[in-house]
Parts: structure tokens; C-alpha cells; sequence
């Protein structure tokens, strides 16, 4: 399914669905009481993230807090794992890894701003270093990074690449979606599929490929 705003609206549709049927998560969401505007606003966020429009201008760490008392341990990890199973049944398996990494991001963050604990979330992302590539690249810098990595390539055909940093930041170009990279989540590339990297100033990363979508590899 292609990712756009009423593609990302079913899928947040879908994910509440699961959610408010889940012993341990429907409780959270008894606070809401307007379905549709909950629906309305969700799809702007992912919109937001996922497509660059800009259209959220909420403050989701504020939200949360102010329900603090509400949350229970589990809750983050179950949250992810029925994200995650909507996503990869919806989407193509680069926009769900996508969509499952900032989930977890989304996780880390909120869980510090209700408990004071630095955690990070994203056991999909786990399962899927351990997966083993049939090529890596070697570790590029700011000042190493080829020229065709910033000015733009097309992936090779069967090639799904996985772009990983180990310091600093970097902006992952893939199509018309942008995604900013920092470690330890990868930014993933389809193949044949236009992309290229904006480095912001010191970075280190590396691009492991695959001849499979990663999330599927054992």
C-alpha cells in the first residue's frame, strides 16, 4: 500500500482498533473522547514524520505527561508490537520499517519524559542487525563521504540498503521522503529507488546491502 496521508489514516484507524481491544493499552485512551478528532489529529503527526507536510502542531511529550499516572510498565513495548503488526501488514516493507523505527524513537522519548528513564525501545530493529548483509561499505566521514551518495544514485536492482550511522547526524533522501538518521536506527533504501544523503556536519556511517528486504532475512 502507498504511504500517503489516507493510507497513514487507515493505518492509525487500524492500530486504535487493536488498541482499544487490549487489556493493558485500553485503558490509556479512556481520556478520549472524540474518536474521529484523536483519528484527525494521529494521521496529521504520522503525516508530519513520515511525509514532511508539516500539518502537526501539537506537542505529543506534553499530552503524555499530563497522563502520567496512567502508564504502566509493558505499556511502550506492547504499544510497538501492535504497531508494528499493522505496519507490516499495510505497507510495503521499507515505509513499515520506517514507520517501526520512529514508533520506537517516539517510545525512547516518552518514556524519559514520563518515568526519567533512558531507554531505548525497538526490539524489530534488533532482530533485524542481526540479520547478515552480503556487503558493507566502509565507514565514511564528513570529509570521505563519495560524492554520489550527496549528489543522488538510483539502487541497484534487487538491493535494499541499509544506511546506519555511528556518530552524528545525517538527512536520508529516499524518493520525496526525507528521514533524519541518527544512531542506532537505520535509514532503509528499496532498490531501484532514487536516494541520497545531507550531512550536517561530523557524521560516521556505513550502508550494508542486501539481496533481501531486511525485516524478512533469518
Amino acid at each position: 500500500m502507498q504511504l500517503n496521508d489516507a493510507t497513514l489514516r487507515k493505518a492509525v484507524e487500524a492500530f486504535y482498533a487493536r488498541v482499544r481491544d487490549d487489556s493493558l493499552l485500553s485503558p490509556v485512551f479512556a481520556v478520549v473522547g472524540d474518536w474521529d478528532e484523536h483519528f484527525t489529529r494521529l494521521t496529521e503527526f504520522w503525516s508530519s514524520l513520515m511525509l514532511s507536510s508539516g500539518k502537526y502542531k501539537g506537542n505529543p511529550i506534553a499530552m503524555h505527561v499530563l497522563h502520567a499516572e496512567r502508564f504502566q510498565p509493558g505499556m511502550f513495548e506492547r504499544w510497538l508490537t501492535l504497531w508494528a503488526s499493522v505496519t507490516t501488514e499495510m505497507f510495503e516493507p521499507l515505509d513499515a520499517s520506517v514507520l517501526q523505527a520512529k514508533a520506537a524513537r517516539i517510545a525512547s522519548r516518552l518514556n524519559q519524559a514520563i518515568t526519567g528513564e533512558q531507554r531505548p525501545f525497538g526490539p524489530h530493529f534488533a532482530e533485524r542487525r542481526q540479520l547478515r548483509p552480503y556487503r558493507k561499505t566502509p565507514e565514511f566521514t564528513h570529509s570521505t563521504v563519495p560524492r554520489s551518495l550527496l549528489d543522488g544514485r538510483i539502487s541497484a536492482p534487487g538491493c535494499w540498503s541499509s544506511v546506519t550511522i555511528t556518530n552524528g547526524e545525517l538527512t536520508l533522501h529516499v524518493g520525496t521522503r526525507r528521514e533524519l538518521l541518527t544512531p542506532p536506527l537505520p535509514g532503509l533504501v528499496n532498490p531501484e529507488t532514487n536516494y541520497r544523503v545531507e550531512v550536517h556536519g561530523p557524521v560516521s556511517f556505513h550502508i550494508e546491502l542486501f539481496d533481501h528486504p531486511p525485516q524478512h532475512m533469518a
